[in-house]
């Protein structure tokens, strides 16, 4: 393992979850580590970003701007994920 790039985590996932996982491995050929990497990277990162910009004591205003932003966010990679997959929103 590249300890400069990856850090070593342990989770506990439900069967189903783990089941599915395995699935997704052995479909991709990829590590259980390599898929669940990929999936969560952007996300994670994103969300970080996001509550990054939230101060410590928020009002209901900064909740709100929150909420507004990670639409914002989900509607950026929803248009990223149509364009990669071609796929023309307006069908």
């Amino acid at each position: 393992m590249n300890t400069k790039l990856l850090a070593r985590c342990t989770f506990v996932l439900d069967k189903s979850t783990a089941k599915h996982l395995s699935f997704l491995s052995h479909r991709f050929q990829r590590s259980r580590s390599q898929i669940v990497r990929d999936l969560l990277s952007e996300p994670v990162a994103a969300m970080a970003q996001l509550l990054q910009t939230l101060p410590s004591d928020p009002t209901s205003a900064d909740i709100r701007q929150l909420r507004l932003d990670g639409l914002a966010a989900i509607d950026q990679a929803s248009a990223t994920a149509r364009t990669t997959l071609g796929v023309d929103s307006d069908a």
